[in-house]
């Protein structure tokens, strides 16, 4: 994607930040789109990343080599902050706000709830689906967290949390942001 930052910049280019996007449409256009996105809790989101990257069976992701070299464990992962591990640094609402720091998409569902989100989604949308099975380990992130590391995420998601209204906890949160 030539000309956007995102696509030669390896700390955003798996996810696309809403204004990457945007760049490609129109005021017009974008505005009589629907855009959604969905966020996750922020200490199951540092959980769910550690495992991704730490179990993957893919020698020649450049994350997961990156934390199985430098992160033998969750507390390890958590301290990096360089590196292609900067990328765990941003907040979620960094990827949907412009710089001015205000939200420019119309819906934020949840992880948390995502078969209902993703429903209002396909509804507000005329679309008629339904998400496909997934692979779930339910599993409660708090176990993993000393009041150190809680307090750590806590910091680094400040934004997030405040935004999204997460709180340590509580295990699951169903209520969706709506612009």
């Amino acid at each position: 994607m030539p000309g956007v930052e995102a696509a030669s910049n390896h700390l955003r280019l798996r996810h696309l930040f809403a204004t990457d996007i945007k760049l490609y449409f129109s005021d017009e256009t974008w505005n009589s789109l629907f855009q959604f996105a969905f966020v996750r809790n922020p200490w199951a989101r540092m959980l769910s990343w550690y495992n991704m990257a730490s179990r993957s069976k893919r020698p020649d992701h450049p994350f997961s080599a990156y934390v199985r070299t430098h992160a033998c464990t969750f507390e390890e992962f958590l301290s990096l902050t360089d590196g292609i591990a900067a990328k765990t640094l941003h907040n979620q609402v960094d990827y949907i706000s412009d710089r001015d720091g205000s939200v420019i998409v119309d819906f934020v569902g949840r992880f948390e709830n995502l078969t209902a989100d993703f429903g209002t989604v396909c509804q507000t949308i005329g679309v008629s689906t339904a998400l496909p099975p997934f692979h779930r380990t339910v599993v409660d992130y708090r176990a993993y967290y000393t009041d150190r590391t809680a307090e750590l995420i806590a910091n680094r998601f400040a934004r997030d949390i405040a935004k999204f209204g997460y709180v340590f906890d509580e295990q699951c949160s169903n209520t969706a942001y709506h612009q």
